[in-house]
């Protein structure tokens, strides 16, 4: 079901209402007419098989990261859905009003114009090139997209001609790995990177950088350096407020198919640089972006950023995030049980067993929150509250082996506790 609400909502924001309205009404007119019948049904089942049907196979989640990974499929059945609503259309005998319907839709959508005021790619590239130094190289393992961009401005507009650019995946640039090396996949490749790059990296005479998502792919030491990764970094690294250099002009509401991976990725980057350096208030400002993508699983991101601001010890921040997850989730059932833990960890124990309540109140059959209030009577030493809260675990989940054993040991505290 979520993931049918997730393809509605997509078609809703990216035909814009007016469009969706008129295809869906075509569509309607295809499947009932005579005159098309006879390539509506196949085409509306195609429809069916490349959308819906598709995405319940899917294991993938529409909220958070894996929003831009379904995202990319959505094309297909899109398409199938504008030629059968196109099709039922182009037979009303209202030319007019066809027209008005097809240009009123021109007129609303937002991304009517042409794809050359489109400066997302072209902006992130160039902030990536304004983070090397003189004489640096770039190893890069990004999107398509933005290679292509990143060569663009190196090669075709000359903008960096002191940089070396080398794509990781052999792409746009020359191999550096081998004649064979676009063949090779899985850990194999990754071996030849590790290899080829630590040579590299030894005999390069100036700074090199990576442009990469996942920096622990590969077993070379990389730190975080603005939107970069940079190898054999010094023992004192300047923190840089990158934000007074970057300049990324995107659209947050319709950033496209993969504008919301690219905006994604260059908040979490810039985020996680500045948390990293301490630098907590430069750090929300990139992380509060994430929450205006106009994904489905936007929403999410409050919780995460919590999570993130959490593992840093900075806990009035995590705590910010932890208030604003709770007001905007409307199952907040995890969010609850890590803020339980939260509060845990900075000693108070009465609002940590608020949250765990709270969970339980709205998800009685939470496992993760009645496993939680038990550990933390467990530290209190309220061996009944314990064993009663870890029989209810039990009963949910009733295999599990750990729990199984903590409620044996709490009743032999219980015991030795009435002994006294």
């Amino acid at each position: 079901v979520q993931r049918s609400l997730f393809i509605g909502q997509e078609a809703w924001r990216q035909f814009t209402p007016l469009p969706f309205c008129a295809l869906s009404v075509g569509a309607c007119l295809a499947l009932a007419r005579k005159q098309t019948q006879s390539f509506a049904w196949p085409l509306a089942l195609f429809v069916f098989i490349s959308g819906p049907f598709f995405f319940m196979l899917s294991n993938v989640s529409v909220v958070g990261p894996g929003y831009g990974i379904l995202a990319r499929f959505l094309p297909v059945p899109f398409l199938g859905f504008f030629i059968l609503g196109l099709a039922g259309l182009i037979l009303v005998r209202q030319p007019t009003m066809v027209a008005f319907i097809f240009v009123a839709a021109y007129g609303l959508s937002p991304e009517r114009v042409s794809a050359r005021a489109n400066l997302l790619l072209n902006d992130y590239s160039q902030n990536i090139q304004k983070t090397l130094p003189w004489g640096a190289a770039l190893l890069s393992e990004r999107a398509d997209e933005l290679e292509f961009a990143m060569a663009y401005n190196l090669y075709a507009a000359g903008k960096r001609k002191d940089v070396q650019f080398v794509d990781c995946n052999a792409g746009v640039t020359r191999s550096i790995y081998g004649e064979d090396y676009y063949r090779i996949w899985g850990k194999p490749r990754l071996k030849i990177r590790e290899q080829v790059e630590t040579r590299y990296i030894e005999s390069y005479p100036g700074r090199v950088y990576y442009a990469t998502l996942e920096p622990d792919m590969i077993p070379i030491p990389r730190a975080p350096h603005g939107l970069l990764y940079l190898s054999k970094p010094k023992a004192q690294e300047r923190s840089w407020d990158w934000a007074r250099f970057y300049v990324l002009r995107a659209d947050m509401e319709r950033p496209g198919f993969r504008g919301d991976t690219l905006i994604e990725s260059y908040c979490r980057l810039l985020g996680h640089y500045y948390l990293n350096a301490g630098l907590f208030a430069q750090s929300e400002q990139a992380f509060r972006r994430l929450t205006l993508l106009g994904s489905p699983g936007a929403l999410a991101w409050y919780h995460t950023i919590a999570l993130w601001y959490f593992d840093k010890g900075a806990t009035d921040w995590a705590e910010k995030y932890f208030r604003l997850a709770l007001a905007k989730d409307p199952e907040p059932e995890i969010v609850l049980c890590n803020f339980g833990i939260f509060y845990e960890k900075k000693g108070d124990w009465s609002r940590a067993e608020e949250c765990y309540w709270s969970a339980i109140k709205k998800h009685p059959d939470s496992f993760q929150a009645h496993y939680n209030l038990g550990a933390l009577y467990w530290k209190q030493s309220k061996w009944p509250e314990v064993v009663r809260e870890f029989q209810k675990a039990l009963q949910i989940k009733k295999d599990n082996g750990a729990v199984q054993k903590y409620l044996m040991a709490a009743q032999k505290n219980l015991e030795a506790a009435h002994a006294r």
